[in-house]
């Protein structure tokens, strides 16, 4: 590794309370196979194979069952119900989910989920958040 890598490293170390990267990642992962793991395993890969034979996409109800609307909640602000982790946070959860769920779009489709209701959040206009985000 380089020295200026090494140095990124050190920064991120010390930003995450000088926890080693590694560390916490597999923190994160043991957090998400414990908190969203019987979701994935158990309501998400069920179906997957007759999904793909047949192109049909994941159901979206799947988005608002208590262990999806608790995902999604993971990383949103916690002045809207949300939990306020940050990026890298959601980033390794979104990394342990694809490697949970054998259907490869749902990680993707969650993140984009989340982050287009960041996007609406962002707006700051009340009307755009109730009309898109009713009930946040």
């Amino acid at each position: 590794m380089s020295r200026s890598g090494g140095h990124v490293l050190a920064l991120v170390d010390a930003a995450r309370g000088g926890r080693s990267m590694q560390v916490e990642i597999d923190r994160l992962r043991a957090e998400t196979d414990r908190r969203f793991g019987p979701f994935v395993l158990e309501r998400v890969n069920p179906g997957d194979r007759e999904r793909d034979r047949h192109r049909l996409p994941l159901s979206p109800k799947l988005l608002t069952e208590p262990a999806g609307t608790e995902l999604l909640r993971f990383s949103l602000p916690v002045e809207v119900g949300g939990e306020g982790r940050d990026k890298f946070e959601w980033g390794v959860v979104v990394e342990r989910l694809a490697y949970l769920a054998r259907d490869h779009a749902f990680s993707v489709l969650f993140d984009v989920y989340v982050e287009v209701t960041e996007l609406i959040l962002s707006s700051g206009a009340p009307e755009v958040v109730d009309r898109y985000l009713p009930g946040l």
